[in-house]
């Protein structure tokens, strides 16, 4: 361990020098983490504390912090689809009547069941809000397409 702090500068470095190696330092972890992601599928966010912690030992608590929030946004960025970027309400609404577009393929299931399951209050609620969203009501959209 103490040959470890022997490789720590022994003064503070600029602050462009610090900020922009934690910049490269969180990249190479977020690069690492996307790399795992295509090959696995899976979102490792763990990936990204080695570079964490690793600016917050080597620089200062100032980095660390800079290192957390740019770590947090660019998992924001690659996990939100480029349509998400809607108020939180509005993206839940899109996700339920797409899950509901779903729903509406299988013939067996009423407006109600396909409401029930996607959280509408009810098929007034649904039908409702696919209108405003959609343009056409539940039963019409399931006529046209399927």
């Amino acid at each position: 361990m103490e040959n470890l702090l022997l490789l720590l500068p022994k003064r503070p470095q600029s602050i462009l020098a610090r900020y922009g190696a934690t910049t490269l330092i969180v990249l190479v972890c977020f690069a690492l983490q996307l790399g795992v992601e295509l090959q696995s599928g899976m979102f490792m966010f763990f990936m990204l504390l080695p570079g964490i912690f690793l600016a917050s030992v080597l620089f200062d608590r100032g980095s660390g912090f800079y290192a957390t929030a740019l770590s947090l946004a660019l998992s924001i960025v690659v996990l939100r689809p480029a349509e998400s970027w809607l108020p939180p309400h509005q993206y839940l609404l899109a996700r339920r009547i797409e899950r509901a577009k779903e729903l509406l393929a299988e013939r067996d299931l009423s407006i109600a069941e396909v409401s029930r399951r996607t959280g509408f209050h009810g098929a007034t609620q649904l039908t409702r809000t696919f209108r405003k969203l959609v343009g056409t009501t539940p039963t019409a959209f399931r006529r046209d397409r399927f």
